[in-house]
């Protein structure tokens, strides 16, 4: 009897790289099992470096890539730079010749000015000679050495009065009326006190009844030769209601005369007129028809002080007043103190002319010197240095 042994040999084995289970029925498969498993070990490992070799490259393709967009953005800012400088280098060039330019064209108007204001000196001058030379050829013509000493002076003393009148005009626009007329109240008051300092001048207070202001003639003797009452009105249309009003404030003051000064006059008088029972004029007439009232009140209490005649000579002191030889006298006063005034507003307005044209030629410098400069400091920026007289508190100063 024979015996047979059949060795069977069970294995169960698994992969380590791929976790599939492998079962080997003898030992004699175990060797080839092996060899298969470094083999595909090996295939894993060759693929996973093929993968890996192939990210690498992708990664290294991107940062190509990349560098190469970065190189020619950076070309391009390099360029626009380029051509920034350049046309920033032309601007700079234009300035400096706008600049050149305007220094030429600054100075040549410079001299122009200073021949100018020469000029006008010079024409101002000999304008004010010929003015003089006539006025004092027609008065010499006209009077005597001692009236023309006189009327010489009264010519200064119309001449202040003249200044004061249009710095009060001046001032008297800027206010309303009731203002205006109080200007023209202190104005008269300063007058009348300045040209007859020895008489007593009592404005009349506000809210009182009556006129504006008393004048008290005092001679040189020191006696009391009557009183002036004025009264002042500052309206563009003349009232019949004024002269009576005015002869009532006369006769309640006590007063020897009664002017009423005023823009506004009747129809028929241009300049002064004895008017229903009181003197109107205008303002500009006030110190010639004060100086002469004065005299003539002077003259009657003179002649109050006689006793022989003395009605007769007040008759005929008032005849004189009332009539036509005095307001002929006034008038040839007051037709000089017109020529010169018209003289003068001539003069002024072809000044204001001068200065107006002189004042818009340094406004137009002003401004094409700040622009000039803003163009250049839009161009260099901070590096631009200040320029002085050109900033903006010093310029708002000059344009205020």
């Amino acid at each position: 009897m024979s015996t047979t042994i059949k060795h069977s040999t069970s294995m169960q084995t698994s992969c380590p790289n791929c976790g599939f289970e492998i079962k080997l029925e003898d030992t004699i498969a175990a060797p080839l099992l092996a060899r298969q498993e470094a083999e595909f070990a090996a295939k894993l490992s060759q693929q996973k470096q093929q993968i890996e070799q192939q990210a690498t490259a992708e990664a290294i393709e991107k940062a190509n890539a990349r560098s190469k967009l970065e190189m020619e953005a950076k070309s391009k800012q390099l360029e626009e730079l380029k051509t920034l400088m350049q046309e920033r280098e032309e601007k700079l060039k234009l300035a400096q010749e706008k600049e050149a330019l305007f220094l030429v064209k600054e100075r040549a108007l410079q001299d122009k000015e200073r021949e100018m204001n020469l000029t006008v000196e010079k024409k101002v001058t000999a304008a004010k000679e010929e003015m003089f030379q006539k006025a004092q050829q027609q008065i010499k013509a006209e009077l005597t050495e001692a009236q023309a000493l006189k009327l010489k002076e009264k010519d200064e003393q119309l001449s202040s009065m003249a200044k004061k009148i249009e710095e009060l005009q001046r001032k008297a626009t800027q206010g309303s009326q009731q203002l205006q007329g109080e200007a023209l109240e202190l104005q008269l008051e300063e007058n009348l006190s300045a040209k007859f300092p020895h008489d007593k001048i009592e404005p009349i207070g506000k809210g009182v009844s009556g006129a504006d202001i008393q004048q008290f003639v005092i001679s040189h003797g020191g006696q009391p030769a009557g009183s002036i009452l004025w009264e002042m009105k500052q309206t563009k249309n003349w009232s019949n209601d004024w002269t009576p009003k005015l002869k009532t404030d006369q006769r309640n003051a006590g007063a020897d005369i009664a002017i009423l000064v005023s823009n506004a006059l009747p129809a028929d008088i241009e300049t002064f007129d004895f008017y229903e029972g009181v003197y109107v004029c205008a303002p500009r007439y006030v110190l010639p028809l004060a100086l002469i009232t004065r005299q003539t009140l002077m003259g009657i209490a003179k002649a109050r002080n006689t006793s022989a005649g003395q009605k007769d000579k007040m008759e005929l002191v008032y005849d004189y007043l009332t009539g036509s030889q005095f307001k002929h006298r006034v008038e040839a006063i007051c037709e000089q103190f017109n020529a010169m005034q018209a003289d003068l507003n001539k003069e002024r307005a072809a000044m204001n002319r001068i200065w107006a044209k002189r004042d818009k030629q340094i406004q137009a410098v002003i401004e094409n010197t700040v622009g000039l400069h803003g163009d250049l400091e839009g161009i260099a920026g901070q590096s631009m240095p200040q320029i002085d007289g050109l900033e903006i508190d010093l310029l708002a100063n000059e344009q205020t």
